[in-house]
């Protein structure tokens, strides 16, 4: 795979957000869920994007334990970046600079700043446009990683 997904989801908004981008990254992607996580699976991926929800204004727990795996991983020549999704407001915490930071300590390469999708309320929906917007980015990050 050349382009790997790595994300947790509750309520299943920040899934839409991460399958939005499957879709846009083609064949060459997978998607996989930050509890199965494993860091050998990062290892012929060329970008690397993980993302979850803000749970208590940080990563959720599973997205944590997939961190805290990625620090046996080698990231080195490889393209990174996150995203997570959060409610529009100063108050919400956020989740994609935390684990934007973890990539960049294995080596990765941030190739776009971390990435905010908003929901409208704690269990959704996505703000309208959200997932194309998602997808859009993901063409951006495919092309500026050359998957």
């Amino acid at each position: 795979m050349k382009a790997v997904i790595v994300v947790d989801s509750v309520y299943g908004n920040t899934r839409k957000i991460a399958e939005a981008m499957y879709s846009a990254l083609g064949d060459e992607a997978q998607l996989i869920k930050a509890w199965e996580f494993q860091p050998e699976m990062l290892e012929h991926a060329q970008l690397v994007i993980f993302g979850s929800p803000i749970n208590v204004w940080r990563p959720t727990a599973n997205m944590l334990d997939a961190l805290k795996k990625l620090k046996e991983a080698d990231l080195t020549g490889k393209k990174v970046t996150a995203f997570d999704s959060r409610y529009d407001k100063w108050w919400a915490g956020t989740a994609c600079y935390r684990i934007a930071r973890a990539l960049k300590r294995q080596g990765g390469e941030l190739i776009a700043p971390p990435q905010h999708f908003i929901v409208l309320g704690p269990e959704g929906p996505l703000r309208e446009g959200e997932r194309k917007r998602a997808a859009e980015w993901a063409r951006r990050l495919k092309e500026k990683a050359g998957v």
